[in-house]
């Protein structure tokens, strides 16, 4: 018996078949579909991993990390060296500490730490300021002042002439130093403000002893930049002193909340927050 084909469906079975074909060389095997997914989720773990890493360290950068978290980073920072050494300084040796990034190639500037009458340049190292600092960028040096701590005993007659060889002993001199004189130390950091404010590229003062002796218009005349940090349980040293920095035409003061007279040991994160706030604005880095 002889066949019939049905022309049109002759052509319908031809379209199909050639549909099938296109079909199999457009879209790839089930193994390459594997191996694209298999692709594209590394890449997108590999994005997810450069997104952590930049926000860890944007982090870091702005303050967003605790205190905790900020000197168990330092600690893990194989670059960062200490040192500490006796130095003499107008016939008087001086301790003194110091904390670096060696991997830094250059260092951001340099932060002096002084030191209240309750305490030494150890107080800075145990309270983790010295390595965090390093870890910033910047040159962290502190002294135990004369009298204190392992400096040799008696005391200075000539505060400011005592800073000047100090800042030049440390090779201060010509790279100006951010410094840091918490309480007593304003004694030292004081004087040397109003008669030589070259010497300093900035100040923090943490509520330093004798912002008294100097007038309104010493203050208001004085362009060295300022960072006042106080704490608001510290209602006399404190309220003097913001009362005299507000005053300087390139100051900035700040309030801690439930903080004491030193007020660093009391709120560590947000006085360390605001300090390399300061020295990135000062320093320009």
């Amino acid at each position: 018996m002889a066949i019939q084909v049905n022309n049109k469906a002759a052509l319908l079975g031809f379209v199909g078949i050639i549909g099938i074909i296109v079909i199999y060389l457009h879209y790839p095997s089930k193994e390459s579909d594997n191996q694209a997914a298999l692709q594209k989720n590394s890449l997108d773990n590999n994005r997810k991993e450069s997104l952590l890493k930049k926000l860890s360290d944007t982090n870091s950068r702005s303050g967003n990390m605790n205190w905790e978290e900020l000197k168990s980073a330092a600690k893990s920072n194989a670059g960062i060296t200490s040192t500490e050494v006796t130095v003499e300084v107008g016939g008087t040796k001086i301790f003194k500490r110091e904390a670096v990034d060696s991997k830094k190639k250059t260092s951001g500037g340099t932060i002096l730490f002084l030191h209240g009458q309750a305490f030494t340049s150890e107080n800075w190292c145990k309270l983790g300021t010295l390595n965090v600092t390093a870890h910033h960028g910047y040159k962290a040096i502190a002294i135990d002042l004369p009298d204190y701590g392992q400096s040799a005993k008696g005391k200075t007659s000539d505060s400011v002439q005592f800073m000047l060889d100090l800042l030049k002993v440390l090779g201060l001199d010509i790279d100006k130093p951010i410094i840091v004189s918490p309480s007593m130390s304003g004694g030292f950091a004081l004087p040397l403000l109003f008669q030589h404010p070259e010497a300093f590229k900035g100040y923090i003062p943490v509520a330093p002893v004798g912002v008294g002796k100097f007038n309104d218009d010493e203050y208001k005349n004085n362009k060295v930049f300022t960072c006042s940090i106080v704490g608001d349980k510290d209602p006399s040293l404190g309220a003097a002193a913001t009362a005299k920095f507000s005053q300087m035409p390139n100051g900035e003061t700040h309030t801690l909340e439930d903080a004491g007279h030193p007020c660093y040991l009391d709120q560590p994160q947000e006085f360390h927050n605001i300090m390399y706030a300061f020295a990135k604005k000062v320093f320009g880095a």
